[in-house]
């Protein structure tokens, strides 16, 4: 598949891949479309409608967050992780226009970090998976009717230190399984007899990981992992006893340290393989150098970096990124969230978009989000919210209000 979608369930009965990466989140009325020398044939208008988002009041400490239909309905809703405050659910209407039930979640108000939508006990309704980093209080809700959750805390094993989250079905058989990124020892499971069993499949290896990518690297068909870590990433090739190995020689190291918030995986330079790009920021690594990276799939699981070459120079503190194809000419793009202040005071930071030229190199174009589209950005989630064939877009802000832009068809222009 040419790249990992975070707006969808992720069935039992199927071999459908969940990952994050659009996984894959209050403002402006601005209306700012990609300028004349972009090189989009077809540009869209986004306008922020984040007045169409119920009342951000209160904490403000969106983590991340995905886009499914709940209540089979036929448009997409939104689930949002928040830290140290109850997860929300937002109910869309057909048109972009949210509500909010009543403590969708039970209330719980644990430090979610990442989550992940999908349906263990094929009934045809969504169920979602809350991971926790400081307090290490999972939550499991088992999906019961349009939009309505029961907790099956019950099915969770031991809770870990846990920042980020991936899934999809490793072995095709029909049974899906969560990858969990630790500070310490990663780890999976799978869906059994209402309850979720631990899997030992993964290396023994102490990182501080913060988020995961499943894909197909080498071409053999099967599902192998990129590791974003504090310091040193990794990747994990999966064998055909569908264990996990170390591929040590497959990604070129940095010389300096290089701390990891989000890797996504896509196909920017349109041959059929997948790359890597890795959202970096210097928080908590002496010395890292927080310029992104981007690393080109040579069609057999080894990659070369090129970040020089292809991505603009940055010293941002990114803590998440998306592939979208935000001008509509059939190449990925980039969008980025980063950081204004960690302890979520402030929040005025741009969310960045990097326009690719269809081979893998890319252009910062500050003129294609209105301009007070700002925040601590923590998710991206891109998808048709308004049923208008468009790609609209959701900004989760840890700290700073959550944004909704709704674009328009071009020929609306």
């Amino acid at each position: 598949m040419p790249f990992p979608i975070r707006s969808s369930v992720v069935p039992i009965s199927s071999l459908v891949l969940y990952l994050g990466i659009l996984a894959c989140t209050e403002g402006s009325s601005d209306q700012i479309s990609a300028p004349p020398d972009s090189g989009s044939p077809n540009p869209s208008i986004w306008t922020d409608l984040s007045h169409l988002l119920p009342s951000n009041n209160g904490r403000k400490l969106s983590m991340a967050a995905t886009a499914v239909d709940v209540d089979k309905d036929q448009d997409l809703d939104l689930v949002v992780a928040r830290e140290f405050a109850a997860n929300r659910l937002f109910i869309n209407d057909g048109l972009g226009r949210f509500s909010e039930p009543k403590e969708p979640f039970a209330g719980a108000a644990f430090d979610s970090e990442d989550l992940v939508v999908l349906d263990v006990n094929n009934d045809g309704w969504v169920d979602v998976l809350f991971v926790s980093e400081d307090n290490r209080n999972d939550e499991f809700y088992l999906g019961t009717g349009p939009g309505q959750f029961t907790r099956a805390f019950e099915w969770l094993p031991p809770a870990s230190i846990t920042n980020g989250l991936a899934a999809g079905d490793i072995n095709e058989d029909a049974r899906i399984e969560v990858f969990l990124a630790n500070n310490g020892q990663n780890t999976a499971w799978t869906a059994l007899d209402e309850r979720w069993e631990p899997l030992d499949i993964l290396p023994v290896q102490l990182d501080v990981s913060q988020s995961l990518a499943l894909g197909d690297l080498d071409g053999d068909g099967d599902l192998d992992m990129v590791v974003a870590n504090e310091d040193t990433n990794r990747i994990l090739l999966l064998n055909p006893d569908k264990i996990y190995s170390d591929a040590p020689d497959r990604l070129p190291l940095r010389s300096s340290p290089e701390e990891t918030r989000e890797v996504v995986l896509g196909d920017v330079d349109s041959d059929g393989d997948l790359d890597i790009f890795f959202a970096n920021t210097r928080l908590f690594i002496p010395g890292a150098i927080p310029q992104n990276r981007l690393l080109l799939n040579e069609g057999d699981g080894y990659f070369t970096d090129v970040t020089e070459t292809h991505l603009p120079p940055d010293e941002d503190r990114c803590m998440t990124a998306a592939f979208v194809d935000l001008d509509d000419d059939g190449h990925l793009d980039i969008i980025t969230g980063t950081i204004d202040d960690l302890a979520a005071v402030r929040a005025s930071e741009p969310y960045r978009t990097y326009l690719n030229n269809g081979s893998g190199m890319f252009t910062e174009v500050t003129t294609l989000l209105p301009a007070l589209t700002t925040g601590n950005g923590f998710a991206i989630v891109a998808a048709q919210l308004d049923n208008d064939a468009t790609l609209d877009l959701f900004f989760g802000s840890r700290g700073g209000p959550d944004r909704l832009l709704l674009s328009q068809p071009p020929e609306n222009q």
